[in-house]
């Protein structure tokens, strides 16, 4: 079951699964809200990036961007393509996706590194 519910909602879920399973003792002790959550979210994706670096390093890809203008942000996502070499199944992963401070002339930065 996929929902797609922002990071905020996990608060009322961690109370829902324990309102919704009262005689759980797991359910009673599920506490994993926004913070937890991120954090969690923050790891995978940190894991996903060093795996996706160490398949760039070892056979070819292809990177594409495109702008993405938020209200207060431009975001620069940086999608990887490749091909496994055994299935030739083709899978597009994001690397990162780095904000452009500033105007938009060429040079952005990720935490604080020029590129």
């Amino acid at each position: 079951l996929q929902l797609n519910l922002p990071m905020t909602a996990m608060d009322k879920i961690s109370k829902a699964v324990r309102s919704s399973f009262k005689d759980s003792a797991i359910a009673k002790k599920f506490h994993c809200g926004r913070s937890k959550s991120t954090a969690m979210v923050k790891e995978v994706s940190r894991d996903t990036q060093r795996n996706l670096v160490k398949k760039m390093k070892s056979q070819p890809f292809t990177i594409a961007t495109d702008c993405s203008n938020d209200a207060h942000a431009k975001l620069y996502p940086l999608v990887v393509r490749t091909v496994n070499p055994k299935t030739f199944e083709v899978t597009s992963d994001v690397l990162a996706v780095p904000e452009c401070i500033g105007s938009a002339t060429g040079k952005c930065s990720i935490a604080g590194n020029k590129w």
